[in-house]
């Protein structure tokens, strides 16, 4: 599954599991697990939820809490007591609306499976196809320059985009990743992982990636990879 902010840009979406639906007609309600990554200390943690939705026309209004533990277990509470899903409460609130969202779109899919459950893969489609290579006068200039009133013309230097989407890699060996195709901003990519994931994925970024503060010129690298080095990720200002 992608990864995706929750509240703060270093807490992210890791993986969702849907256990079971009990369906009322007019009320459903589900239960499973969630998983995200904390990058700024370094942690993958887990935690159950339940909801409980309510038909509104053709689709279902989502209340997603932490359950009650069991005595022996602990959890994070607010202010009233509630067990909550991370202490930090935007973030409990985004992750909260991450599985009402998913929840919203999954309904059909939980009705079908019934109790067998699933895991939410989300996956984006992988690139088909062959993967022009250019050859030509080295354009990184050109490239670092451009924005959205000099755009690079991605299309004409990848045979007609018969390349993965959002990616160029130059002839000199330099390897860009349109981060922000609204802004049409390019930045370099220095990490062979983010660079095959970006790959395989058509230009989508399956994981958090971020510049390196020790090197220079700037280039973006996994956040994982940035951490197992001991580099504590800070937001990334556009």
């Amino acid at each position: 599954m992608p990864e995706r902010a929750l509240g703060i840009e270093t807490i992210t979406a890791y993986g969702m599991t849907a256990d079971v639906l009990e369906d009322y007609g007019d009320a459903v309600a589900s239960s499973g697990t969630f998983t995200f990554n904390d990058h700024s200390e370094g942690i993958t943690a887990c935690d159950p939820w339940v909801a409980r939705g309510r038909r509104t026309h053709n689709s279902f209004d989502w209340e997603v809490s932490r359950p009650e533990p069991e005595p022996s277990e602990t959890c994070f509470r607010n202010s009233d007591g509630e067990p909550v899903l991370c202490p930090i409460e935007c973030v409990d609130l985004g992750i909260k609306a991450f599985i009402a969202e998913r929840l919203a779109l999954l309904v059909p899919v939980l009705r079908a499976k019934g109790a067998e459950g699933f895991e939410l893969l989300d996956e984006p489609p992988k690139f088909q196809g062959d993967i022009f290579c250019y050859t030509g006068q080295c354009l990184c200039k050109t490239i670092e320059g451009s924005d959205l009133m000099h755009p690079f013309d991605w299309l004409a230097n990848t045979n007609g985009g018969q390349y993965p989407a959002n990616c160029f890699a130059c002839s000199c060996g330099k390897r860009w990743f349109l981060d922000d195709p609204k802004r049409g901003k390019w930045y370099p990519v220095g990490d062979d992982e983010a660079w095959s994931g970006l790959l395989e994925f058509n230009g989508f970024p399956m994981e958090l990636m971020h510049f390196h503060p020790s090197k220079r010129p700037f280039a973006l690298y996994l956040v994982r990879n940035l951490r197992s080095e001991g580099f504590v990720p800070l937001p990334l200002a556009h």
